[in-house]
């Protein structure tokens, strides 16, 4: 089984900023089993993610070894759902 990593900041910044919103997003994806195609996700939180203060680029996410600045819960599923479909093609 393949596995995609994704890593979501949660210090206080992010938080405010809805990292909480995007980890339970991200993790419903889970129970969609015949959409993953047989990729498992593994969500991971981090109290600090990246390089400095994020300020302005909070919330932070990477997927895989791509970061996300000012994420979103839509483009953070957008961002998981084209790995998974690009897992499938290889």
């Amino acid at each position: 089984m393949k596995q995609l990593t994704v890593d979501i900041c949660v210090c206080p910044q992010c938080v405010l900023e809805g990292a909480m919103s995007i980890m339970d997003s991200v993790d419903s994806l889970n129970q969609l089993e015949e959409q993953l195609n047989g990729v498992e996700l593994l969500v991971q939180t981090h109290k600090h993610l990246g390089e400095g203060s994020h300020g302005e680029s909070a919330p932070v996410v990477r997927i895989g070894e791509e970061y996300l600045e000012k994420a979103t819960c839509e483009n953070v599923m957008a961002r998981v759902m084209a790995l998974v479909s690009a897992a499938e093609s290889r």
